[in-house]
């Protein structure tokens, strides 16, 4: 009720229960998010939230700007790099990235409010707000794109060791190493099997 008098105060036409639903589940709730959709919504129509994602330059701008900037270079860099994945912890972190420490950096980034949400029943594990993480994946393969076939190499590498053979297939196939990809899916369907 709230968003569609909110979009009604912004100018668009009535949204669909649908489109609502779509559009809490794309922001996660996040006011400012709904509020570029549906300015977007209002200037374009549908095609606007079917294609509304990190990308917006309403979004960039937010993020870049108002989230991003603020960072030193170190969190920059470890923000894009964590991109790679839907959800991580700090020993993934550790191990992917070949550094030490990642377990406290992600406590610190987590104090910051960064959209950075903790994963339920899973401590010490974290997923990014889904436009923050298109943001960073962006940004990542804009600024780092030699970086990452190797982090998804590494990252499928370490997948397959902690078992869970499904998130390495799927970065074994990002990774661009067909031989790994290859030999994963061999490894998953004699499992499946």
């Amino acid at each position: 009720t709230q968003i569609e008098q909110f979009n009604t105060h912004l100018g668009g036409s009535n949204l669909s229960p649908a489109y609502i639903e779509s559009l809490v589940a794309m922001t996660e709730g996040w006011m400012v998010g709904v509020k570029m959709a549906l300015l977007a919504y209002a200037r374009f129509g549908d095609i606007a939230l079917q294609r509304f994602n990190g990308s917006q330059p309403e979004i960039v701008d937010y993020f870049g700007h108002v989230v991003f900037k603020r960072l030193p270079p170190q969190l920059r860099d470890f923000l894009m790099r964590s991109a790679i994945f839907e959800r991580f912890d700090g020993e993934l972190c550790d191990q992917v990235f070949g550094r030490s420490g990642s377990a406290l950096l992600l406590e610190d980034l987590a104090t910051r409010e960064l959209f950075m949400l903790p994963v339920e029943n899973q401590p010490g594990c974290y997923r990014y707000h889904a436009l923050l993480h298109d943001f960073l994946a962006k940004r990542l393969v804009m600024q780092e794109p030699h970086l990452v076939p190797e982090l998804h190499r590494r990252a499928a590498e370490c997948f397959r060791q902690r078992g869970n053979l499904e998130a390495a297939l799927q970065h074994a196939q990002r990774s661009e190493d067909q031989a790994l990809f290859r030999g994963l899916l061999a490894d998953a369907c004699e499992q499946w099997v």
